[in-house]
């Protein structure tokens, strides 16, 4: 018993040394990521200088609107008795929208329609009077003068309890129901008489010379649909309130873009075509002095750099790169040059 307990110990010795051993090996051919890097490179990832375009855009937001909208609104204080349209409708020219069905607005029509109809007679009278050689000029353009006032009180009277369409179009939306209360001003229904659009947004005073009539544009509304226009109006002046220019652009009809919703408006302000340029990863110092890593063979230079035109993506290289150099755009950021690398993609 005590052979074999003496044996079993012997052997736990031995395994231990032999383990004891082998780490100690181990640790003495362990090698630091710095070492390794000095044998290998470092781990970078590059980029081929390319020809190419090198677009400038500028983002704005604006409303949508319809140049042929038009408003249809309340003249009086008065209650709403009916609405004779619905939305999608189209309507023509002097067609009745809506009704103000109150006692005192029929009232004040009905005396109004009363008191032409009965200085039109009396102008048909004198008229006929004047024409025989019966009256005076002056009793004739009286008469005539009474009567033009009449018809034109009775015509305010009427558009004021009864409103029509300015022209004709499609009902946009209505605002009122039936029943509710409108007040001198509030907008009833509005109308579009046209199928073309134009997006309106402001700009500063910096971005202003930067647009011109003519200038194309491209309107997205955030859910995937983009159309491309042309600015047809630049202000001159801006408002007093806001100290912007407002700037109007012409955009195709389209499903998914409505009048009164809000749009985003990317306008090219600058372009480059066929020029070197690299992307941004690939710049250390910044745009005060921009520089790029060079990769030659497997070593890295440092080199200065001449940038122009800038886009959301790349930056044009001016001078002191050609197309088809390589340069870092990954793991160069603590390089020094003339260091060591290992590409790890192109």
């Amino acid at each position: 018993m005590k052979k074999i307990v003496g044996f079993v110990a012997l052997a736990a010795i031995v395994f231990f040394l032999y383990m004891g051993i082998a780490n100690s090996k181990q640790e003495e051919e362990v090698l630091s990521i710095g070492e390794i890097q000095k044998l290998e490179g470092v781990p970078v990832l590059t980029e081929e200088v390319k020809l190419g375009d090198v677009v400038r855009t500028n983002l704005f937001y604006g409303d949508i609107k319809s140049p042929g909208q038009m408003v249809v609104t309340s003249k009086m204080m008065d209650r709403i008795g009916n609405i004779l349209v619905d939305v999608n409708d189209y309507v023509k020219k002097d067609q009745t929208l809506v009704v103000f069905d109150t006692t005192a607005s029929q009232a004040s029509v009905v005396q109004a329609r009363l008191a032409t109809e009965n200085a039109s007679r009396d102008y048909n009278r004198v008229k006929t009077l004047f024409e025989q050689g019966a009256l005076s000029r002056q009793m004739h353009d009286g008469a005539k003068l009474q009567y033009d006032i009449s018809k034109e009180n009775y015509e305010m009277a009427r558009s004021a309890v009864t409103l029509t369409a300015p022209a004709s179009g499609r009902v946009a939306r209505i605002d009122f129901k039936a029943g509710a209360l409108a007040y001198p001003g509030d907008a009833i229904i509005t109308l579009i008489t046209d199928d073309k659009l134009e997006v309106e947004f402001d700009v500063t005073q910096d971005d202003r010379p930067h647009l011109n009539t003519g200038q194309k544009v491209v309107v997205s509304n955030g859910n995937g649909i983009s159309v491309t226009g042309k600015v047809t109006d630049a202000s001159l002046m801006t408002s007093m309130q806001s100290r912007m220019f407002k700037i109007t652009a012409k955009i195709p009809q389209t499903g998914g873009l409505y009048p009164g919703s809000l749009a985003s408006v990317e306008v090219t302000i600058g372009e480059r075509n066929n020029v070197a340029y690299v992307s941004f990863d690939a710049l250390v110092g910044g745009n005060s002095d921009p520089r790029v890593f060079v990769v030659n063979g497997k070593i890295a230079k440092l080199r200065s750099i001449e940038t122009g035109m800038q886009s959301a993506d790349r930056i044009e290289v001016v001078s002191g790169l050609q197309p088809g150099e390589i340069v870092l755009t990954y793991g160069h950021t603590n390089l020094e040059d003339g260091a060591k690398v290992k590409i790890i993609k192109q």
